[in-house]
């Protein structure tokens, strides 16, 4: 494999890794969290489910547009996307605002989620694909290890907002 092969799946693998950084730091600020918006357990559970309805509404639409244009385009404002949304979760002030940033985190990362691995596929020979998607795929549990140890972390320290502006 090329280093601009390499360099390119190592980015891609990098971006993957902290996109599961930042969807598992919400699972462990969620306590303070939700004593700081007043949310209730039902409430607080609806992020988890508006992250995902932002998530399963959109990744189709990203799919189908990349077949007609620039997948880099796409991805590249999936990770704008997201990011802003994950800054956005910090400055929540009620349920609506959390669950309208945790639907945008879910629309930005379906963009890079679907379109990244065929980006890889089309880098790869053959006989590499099952390694470097292996790779690419081994950035979910790491990174959801470290979102949620970080995450914890920052809240303890420097509470929930923080954890989330950190990520």
């Amino acid at each position: 494999m090329s280093k601009n092969r390499r360099a390119i799946i190592a980015l891609l693998t990098g971006r993957n890794f902290l996109n599961y950084i930042d969807r598992y730091v919400m699972a462990s600020v969620l306590h303070h969290m939700s004593d700081d918006l007043r949310l209730s357990g039902f409430e607080a559970g609806l992020g988890a489910s508006a992250f995902l309805i932002g998530y399963f509404a959109t990744a189709p639409w990203f799919g189908a547009r990349a077949d007609k244009g620039s997948r880099k385009g796409l991805i590249a404002a999936g990770v704008i996307v997201w990011s802003l949304a994950t800054a956005a979760t910090g400055l929540a002030h009620g349920v609506w605002t959390m669950l309208a940033a945790r639907a945008f985190v879910g629309v930005g990362e379906a963009s890079y989620a679907t379109l990244a691995p065929t980006i890889i596929d089309d880098l790869t020979p053959p006989a590499s694909k099952n390694r470097a998607l292996a790779i690419f795929y081994l950035a979910i549990p790491l990174g959801a290890a470290l979102g949620f140890g970080f995450g914890g972390i920052a809240d303890t320290h420097w509470g929930w907002r923080n954890a989330f502006f950190f990520a």
